[in-house]
């Protein structure tokens, strides 16, 4: 049996012709998309970004470009100037109120010591002229002193002729107290030193750190302006550095405020010990004058 060879129709050569046109056009489109990729340009950074702020890396460039020091000190030296400054302020206040505890401290302790001591010596003391001649010298502690204030007074008045009965007994007795009540005074005062620091620096560094904080903000969304992207990762550094400056704020109120308030109670715990002193040595001299009357 003869075969004959298979001829190609009209319609199967237009159908050929067609399927090489498609392809042929699906090749010089991909061609002229991986160009335009090629030459897209690629996108810029402004150079004058914010400080404290990450600029936004390339499409290609790995994630690791982002990574930062996010601790305390690199938070700090990656901060602005004037958050920088307002961070550095709010430390030496720090520094003032850790050295006025220690003063406070230290000062309360040894006036409490030698009230104690003194009281002993003056409560088993036979005469107050004795023990007057005894701490005369060196009266160490606002209550050593009140008593030589009042003992001075005493020997004034008696040394000048004044008779210690009737209404003269009555205006030496109010001169002792006025010149036991300024010793008392002074010795207030000079244990409320620095007390008006620590009030300053609890009312006003929550402020001044959140200056540094609004300062520290707006200049990121300044360089977020700037950069034109909004991605979470170049924006949180610069706002978690400006967030440090009322950390620090905080950390430098809180215990100023602290302080304050606990250094204000034993002031006046020790005024009213020293109150009830005096009224203590008013009886005992009244009661030494009855005697010798």
């Amino acid at each position: 049996m003869n075969v004959q060879p298979t001829r190609c129709r009209p319609t199967d050569r237009a159908r050929h012709a067609l399927a090489l046109a498609l392809l042929l056009a699906c090749a010089l489109q991909a061609r002229s998309g991986w160009a335009q990729s090629e030459a897209a340009p690629a996108p810029l950074v402004s150079a004058t970004a914010a400080p404290g702020l990450a600029s936004a890396p390339p499409p290609n460039e790995p994630l690791r470009t982002l990574q930062r020091d996010m601790s305390v000190w690199g938070m700090f030296m990656d901060a602005g100037s004037v958050a920088k400054s307002v961070m550095i302020l709010l430390i030496i206040a720090s520094i003032w109120n850790i050295s006025i505890m220690l003063e406070k401290s230290l000062t309360f302790r040894g006036v409490n010591r030698n009230a104690d001591r003194f009281l002993e010596s003056f409560r088993k003391a036979s005469a107050l002229e004795a023990l007057s001649k005894q701490i005369q010298s060196r009266p160490d502690g606002p209550m050593p002193q009140m008593f030589v204030a009042g003992m001075n007074e005493f020997h004034l008045s008696v040394s000048s002729g004044l008779a210690a009965t009737g209404d003269l007994r009555d205006r030496m007795r109010a001169r002792i107290q006025d010149a036991m009540e300024i010793s008392r005074t002074h010795a207030t005062h000079e244990l409320g030193r620095y007390m008006s620091l620590l009030a300053t620096v609890g009312s006003t560094a929550p402020f001044i750190g959140l200056f540094g904080t609004v300062w520290g903000i707006m200049t990121s969304f300044i360089g977020i302006a700037q950069t034109q992207t909004t991605n979470l990762a170049v924006v949180a550094p610069g706002i978690a550095e400006a967030l440090l400056a009322t950390a620090i704020g905080l950390f430098a109120a809180i215990p100023a405020v602290m302080l304050y308030n606990k250094f204000s109670r034993d002031i006046g715990r020790f005024s009213g010990r020293l109150q009830s002193f005096e009224s203590e040595f008013a009886m005992v001299l009244s009661r030494q004058l009855d005697m010798k009357s």
